[in-house]
């Protein structure tokens, strides 16, 4: 299925045409012509001073001298991170075609690409030049019209680093909310103000006598540029005046304000413009001030469209004549097709349609989402039907263009239209209320998410669609995404939502749905013990993603598949199948992705089970910044839980039960759910690693019990562990269970630990979790030595090292600790796997009670991770940059100066730099 995002109009990506191009302005493009030597151009002015005017001439004039040159237009739409990049990539093609397949990577379908990330893939394609290095300028007209901070953010990254060949033209009416002041430092900006681009006596005069034809004594056009002060726009409107009513009195329009101070606006009271403006409107014919009116409210317009609005048939002759007469109306293509009106005009205009009262501009809005949605426009018809109040329509709309958002992974632009509408509107529609559960999975609001669901069940039950098949989709489908709820909140699958067939109950087309059935199926079957069926499901989801380029579910299949290759203990396989996909050179342009940090996380998790920590602690550190940066907030807090347990097998202890602490501190504003149970949990197994109280371990154990019980994981009233119930516990419980195993070997409480983890291992072989079953029989080995049976204690060490053996799966076996050097594995030593295991079990129990290489002390108590970062601050560089540096997380680099800070006795960057600096240290 094809997924390309739709183009922009062609009006953003050409410049705007209007007479007063006509007028040649030789010392402002003079000053363009720096570009040659310097990276950027800054044109910041009100409106109405001639912006857009230079840089289209700019524009057409380095092209003429065989510059590449690409613009765009920006404009509200451009708020939205995606669209933006899809202009932009848009604009830069028509500059050179040729990278089309290099650049249309990274506004493919289901991209969640980091916009920063996305500008260093354009700075990289566009640093190699066509045949013969011709630079390339990029012309940003209207900056002002963005707001975003990420957009804002790239635009300011994209100047910053892109390559020597690469300048930047950018107009704006505000100063440039991103700074440039390293480049300004270096002389390499050209800037241009109201000051610069006001007309002077002689332009004043050329462009009425030139470009107005309007034969005027030097007297009053002396005048005219007194009191404009060289204003064009107040030229140009004083000029329609003229026409209109003769030449007579020019000298007497107007009022006689005059500019002041060092501010760059003219100084024009209101009346100026609005009594011209007045007076240029009322000379109009009734129809052509009736048709200025009806259109004021569009930002851009075609005589189709203008029909729609005005409902007569003669926009064509109404824009041809306003180009004629010079009316304040701008083209926005060469081939005439679609328009606008100059800002200030559009503006008056407006005013003077808002005083006819709402009920007419809402007739107007309705009118031009009709004819928006006629023609293939969305965005702009969900915009126009909001414009109008008319929530009917707009919701109508947000059902046909939110199928488009899912399939594309575009959920923050549905998040922003389903917001937009409000929620009483979204629960009165099946579709919408399925919509919003989609998006609010995605952000990670299980409990929403459910809440939208119970509505469209609730809408469907009581009629829904009138066709049957139609029905049962959306049953289907709320089933579907039900099933998918509980996964989020609990890591369970709704039994009630999953039956065998749902993975027939979509269509072939419908590939998306079809390969999230898997995922649900997969899960289902995983619970159940059923590890291979689950395996194919996963595998069956990831070729139907792949086949419908559904990026996001065919990332989450593959997370799971190699989870579920982890629980029978095969890391290795885990890691073969993450390394297909993020080796493959052509899904490069998806590892800045938050969906890719799932994969990444399913690495550490591989890597750590291997014993391998600084690769595991590097793959979650990259994910949690991905998770972060993306605002993939569902796995945020799970990826680093995840990294808290690497720090803690590696000696970091203290370290670990910090961050488990502000995730715990964070997770009290809301719902329970499967993040409490993993922090609790971690918490348990950190504080038993690191030697802390057992009222503390206990206390942990309690909250994730609580929270097991609350999600019907355990009952609330618990069997003796020797009487434990013969059904298959969730993956949550069983982590829960493991971690009271390992609380009962820290205790001493051997006979407790026989009866529970005996039963558990039992438990967790019909579950086929193989690496639970390892961890199990290492505890049993540890406590049937400490009763005196070496034989059955050495079974059991044998037991396990066989079965982490071909996967190389030692963290469950080191787990059980330093105990198990001491057991002697005699009669049941046959042959090398079992001393090879061994060794790598000795190997893995000296590393987890050493620590790692960095936690090392040295100079005057400090770690040599600290030192390096302290002399990475004195180089200048933030946490972040340090960060990325040294290959771990800034929240990392932050804990780090926290502990070099108590050690040198200070409390800031400053002090800690200048008392290293004073030791000796850096």
């Amino acid at each position: 299925m094809d997924h390309r995002p739709a183009r922009p109009p062609v009006t953003k990506l050409y410049p705007p045409s209007t007479d007063a191009a006509l007028l040649q302005r030789p010392e402002l493009l003079a000053a363009l012509d720096g570009l040659e030597a310097r990276k950027l151009a800054v044109v910041v002015a009100p409106t109405g001073a001639g912006k857009s005017t230079l840089l289209a001439q700019g524009f057409h004039g380095l092209g003429a001298r065989g510059w590449d040159v690409a613009w765009l237009s920006l404009d509200p739409f451009d708020n939205e991170p995606r669209a933006f990049l899809r202009n932009l990539v848009a604009a830069l093609l028509r500059a050179r075609p040729h990278l089309e397949a290099a650049l249309a990577d990274l506004v493919a379908a289901n991209a969640d690409v980091r916009l920063t990330d996305a500008m260093n893939g354009i700075i990289a394609v566009c640093a190699s030049p066509p045949a013969g290095g011709r630079p390339l300028a990029l012309f940003l007209d209207d900056c002002q019209s963005v707001d975003n901070a990420d957009v804002l953010a790239a635009i300011g990254y994209l100047i910053q680093y892109s390559d020597a060949g690469t300048r930047f033209v950018i107009a704006s009416q505000r100063r440039l909310p991103f700074g440039v002041t390293r480049l300004r430092a270096r002389g390499a900006v050209i800037e241009i103000g109201f000051d610069e681009l006001r007309l002077g006596a002689s332009e004043v005069r050329d462009y009425l006598r030139q470009v107005q034809r309007l034969t005027l004594p030097d007297a009053r056009i002396a005048a005219l540029a007194d009191r404009t002060e060289g204003w064009i726009c107040g030229l140009q409107l004083a000029s329609i005046a003229l026409r209109q009513r003769g030449d007579e009195a020019a000298d007497n329009d107007g009022a006689n304000g005059t500019a002041g101070g060092d501010d760059a606006r003219p100084r024009f009271p209101d009346r100026f413009a609005d009594g011209l403006l007045d007076e240029i409107l009322a000379s109009q014919s009734p129809e052509t001030r009736a048709f200025l009116l009806d259109t004021a409210p569009l930002d851009a317009f075609c005589a189709p469209l203008c029909d729609a609005l005005t409902g007569r048939d003669d926009a064509v002759d109404q824009i041809e004549m306003l180009e004629q007469s010079g009316l304040f109306i701008v083209r926005l293509d060469r081939e005439h097709i679609w328009f606008r009106y100059h800002h200030l005009f559009q503006e008056y205009l407006r005013r003077q349609k808002a005083a006819q009262g709402q009920p007419a501009l809402r007739r107007l809005f309705r009118r031009a989402s009709a004819w928006y949605a006629d023609n293939r426009m969305p965005a702009e018809a969900f915009r126009a039907a909001l414009a109008a109040e008319d929530a009917t329509a707009a919701a109508g709309i947000l059902e046909r263009w939110g199928e488009r958002l899912l399939r594309e992974g575009d959920f923050r632009a549905l998040d922003d239209g389903l917001r937009a509408l409000g929620r009483p509107v979204v629960r009165a529609s099946v579709r919408l209320n399925v919509f919003d559960a989609w998006t609010q999975l995605y952000l990670g609001d299980a409990l929403t998410a459910s809440d939208a669901l119970d509505a469209a069940a609730r809408l469907v039950a009581a009629g829904g669609p009138d066709h049957d098949a139609a029905r049962r989709r959306l049953v289907d489908e709320i089933r579907l995404v039900r099933a998918m709820c509980g996964v989020t909140r609990h890591d369970l699958v709704n039994a009630e939502a999953v039956d065998s067939d749902l993975a027939t109950a979509f269509p072939a087309e419908d590939g998306l749905r079809r390969a999230w059935a898997q995922v649900v199926l997969g899960y289902a079957a995983r619970a159940q013990g059923r590890q291979a069926i689950a395996r194919r499901h996963f595998v069956e989801a990831i070729r139907i993603a792949d086949g419908d380029n559904d990026l996001v579910v065919s990332l989450m299949a593959r997370y799971n598949r190699a989870i579920g290759d982890q629980l029978i203990a095969r890391p290795d396989l885990a890691l073969q199948g993450l390394r297909q996909w993020l080796d493959e050179p052509g899904n490069r342009r998806w590892l800045r992705t938050g969906s890719s940090a799932f994969l990444l996380s399913a690495a550490g998790i591989a890597h750590s089970d291997r014993l391998e920590f600084a690769a595991a602690e590097k793959a979650l550190d990259a994910s949690i910044e991905l998770l972060s940066q993306t605002r993939t907030f569902a796995f945020l807090d799970i990826a680093r839980v995840l990294r808290a347990r690497v720090w803690s097998h590696t000696g970091r202890g203290e370290q670990a039960l910090a961050e488990l602490d502000e995730i715990a501190t964070a997770l009290r504003e809301r719902a329970p759910d499967r993040v409490w149970v993993r922090v609790a949990v971690a918490r348990a197994r950190t504080l038993i690693e690191a030697g802390g109280g057992d009222a503390a371990v206990a206390a942990a154990l309690a909250e994730a019990e609580q929270v097991l019980i609350a999600s019907g994981q355990l009952p609330v009233h618990r069997p003796p562990a020797d009487r434990m119930p013969d059904d298959l516990l969730t993956e949550n419980a069983a982590q829960f269970e493991l971690a009271c195993c390992h609380r009962l070997a820290r205790t001493g409480d051997d006979r407790g630990l026989l009866a529970r983890a005996g039963r558990m291992v039992a438990l967790e072989a019909r579950a086929g979790r193989v690496r639970h079953q390892i961890e199990l029989l290492a505890l049993l080995a540890v406590a049937v030595l400490r009763s005196g049976a070496r034989r059955d204690a050495a079974r059991h060490l044998a037991a396990a090292i066989r079965l982490a053996q071909p996967g190389g799966a030692w963290l469950p076996l080191v787990a059980a600790g330093p105990a198990l050097l001491s057991i002697p594995l005699g009669e049941e030593s046959d042959g090398s796997v079992l001393d090879e295991g061994r060794r790598v079990a000795f190997q893995g129990i000296k590393a987890e009670t050493a620590g790692d290489g960095d936690a090392g002390l040295g100079q005057h108590g400090l770690h040599r991770r600290e030192l390096q970062i302290l002399t990475l601050v004195g180089q200048g560089l933030r946490n972040r940059e340090i960060g990325e540096r040294l290959h771990i997380g800034e929240e990392t680099v932050k804990w780090y100066l926290k502990r070099a800070y108590e050690a040198l006795g200070v409390r800031n960057r400053a002090h800690a730099l200048a008392r290293a600096r004073e030791l000796g240290l850096v």
